[in-house]
């Protein structure tokens, strides 16, 4: 009994790094195995890109990638979306290191845009870019997340005489602005 148990857990932990893997090479836009700054970005236009590179393969799922997902909405009460792009940033924020300044009020907003995938089908990206015209605050942001579910089932455990396990990823892709410092 404890090596079935161990072999259980062994596919458990299996599946979830290769779908690590591959979430992490499907969404973060260049990413590379074991670089460690191959998803940072440094530009406001690097990180509209990669913010939309992600959001475009989230509704390109069903089309693009081998492995099977299914959409998760969101869960009840709040918004129903099924992915949330949200920043976060001081209410009011005045950065000036030409004279080594700053003003910002420490009380955080939280601005969220909701994107759903259409049933069954989502519609391609270059139909469906209403989330396009969502603006950072880059002069007071603070971070950017994006966040959605997905649904799998690991049909692998059949090969040992097991009932698939159905699992659900909470996928988070987040970027962090940098703080100012004063020297």
């Amino acid at each position: 009994a404890l090596i079935l148990f161990g072999l259980s857990n062994q596919m458990v932990v299996t599946f979830k790094e290769e779908n690590t893997i591959a979430f992490k090479h499907l969404f973060l836009k260049d990413y590379v195995d074991g670089a460690d700054d191959s998803y940072a970005v440094y530009t406001q236009r690097d990180l509209y890109d990669r913010m939309f590179y992600a959001m475009e393969k989230y509704l390109a799922i069903p089309n693009e990638t081998i492995g099977r997902y299914a959409y998760v909405r969101g869960e009840s009460g709040g918004n129903q979306s099924a992915l949330m792009l949200c920043q976060q940033y001081y209410r009011k924020g005045r950065i000036d290191p030409a004279n080594d300044t700053f003003n910002i009020d420490p009380k955080i907003v939280t601005d969220c845009l909701g994107v759903d995938p259409e049933d069954p089908q989502p519609l391609p990206p270059e139909l469906d870019r209403s989330y396009k015209n969502f603006t950072l605050k880059f002069h007071k942001l603070i971070n950017v997340t994006i966040q959605f579910k997905l649904k799998a089932i690991n049909i692998q455990t059949i090969i040992n005489n097991e009932i698939p396990d159905c699992y659900t990823f909470t996928i988070t892709v987040s970027a962090l602005a940098p703080l100012p410092t004063l020297g």
